[in-house]
């Protein structure tokens, strides 16, 4: 904590000053802290780690700028009191509250954690990251290997029918490789070939019937195909194969709402993936409340503030806060 607290001096009296008003320094402040935290965050290995074991790591980095921003903050409010005359330099006194339970530190924690996920892409991308790897989902023979990295490469190229030559390839010399079935259907899915996109996935679940990459990416499939009733029995298979993936009750709600305008089983749903979220000190758990806020607005309108209310109560959630 002591080289994060210098850190935030430093950053502090590099802009502190400077000839800026009060917001423009939080501003600042804000910024400079997100970018130390974006940095630690593309430094988190992700191989042979789980989802949960990621969110620890972006927690810890997010963790360690969450009270220099405190500090700071408290600090430009204390100068901006002196330059007015409400305070004199002699009555000065900063209390820092450290208890990361505490609503004051969650206020500063959050505030950066937003500032992060809109303008740290790898914050995303490392959540987006699929669970631990089996044996069957990556190859060890090298020429197969070989072949899916090449795949990868025309991908991230955006030649995808190229990309699936080389996949299928890779298939060829080992046909348990899971990771390939995958990242075929990726491509199929990424030209709008939503039918063939499905049987590369199901492809992979029949190698790996538990793979929760391709069972979530068929959901979204099926999604984008308007076939809403597979969608939702796609998201109900990955709730039963691990109920405390948030991803699933995430999916499963915004089915509900789009697909089936049920703003009831929509709103169950997200408070489900909500709750689960928060318990992970998921990012994504600002995207659930914001559903919930928004799906509010719209049952206020069709006068189910109860019904509301009442669905908030069984997932034990606070009505008041939310």
């Amino acid at each position: 904590m002591k080289s994060t607290v210098y850190i935030a001096f430093l950053v502090f009296y590099c802009f502190f000053s400077q000839n800026l008003n009060a917001q423009t320094k939080s501003d600042t402040l804000l910024a400079e802290l997100s970018k130390s935290s974006c940095e630690c965050i593309e430094k988190i290995k992700t191989d042979e780690k789980d989802k949960k074991e990621i969110i620890t790591e972006i927690v810890s980095c997010i963790d360690q700028n969450a009270q220099a921003l405190q500090m700071g903050e408290k600090m430009i409010a204390v100068a901006k009191d002196v330059k007015e005359g409400k305070i004199k330099e002699k009555e000065i006194n900063i209390n820092i509250n450290p208890n990361k339970n505490s609503p004051e530190y969650q206020k500063y924690y959050t505030k950066l954690e937003k500032h992060l996920i809109e303008n740290c892409p790898e914050l995303r991308r490392k959540i987006a990251t699929s669970d631990k790897t089996n044996k069957k989902s990556v190859s060890e023979n090298p020429k197969a290997i070989e072949a899916y990295n090449e795949g990868l490469t025309q991908m991230s190229s955006k030649n995808f029918k190229k990309a699936i030559e080389n996949f299928k390839k890779a298939l060829k010399i080992d046909q348990n490789f899971a990771f390939a079935w995958d990242n075929i259907g990726v491509c199929h899915r990424q030209m709008n070939e939503y039918d063939e996109a499905i049987k590369a996935y199901k492809n992979s679940l029949k190698i790996d019937p538990k793979g929760k990459m391709p069972m979530q990416n068929m959901a979204v499939a099926y999604e984008l195909k308007k076939d809403y009733k597979q969608a939702i029995n796609t998201y109900q298979n990955m709730a039963k194969l691990d109920k405390d993936n948030p991803e699933s009750y995430f999916g499963l709600g915004r089915i509900y709402l789009i697909g089936f305008n049920d703003s009831e089983k929509g709103l169950d749903n997200i408070c489900k993936a909500y709750v689960l979220y928060n318990q992970q000190q998921s990012p994504y758990k600002d995207d659930a409340q914001k559903l919930i806020n928004s799906i509010f607005q719209q049952m206020k309108q069709d006068k189910k503030e109860k019904v509301f209310n009442d669905i908030l109560k069984k997932n034990k959630i606070d009505v008041q806060k939310e």
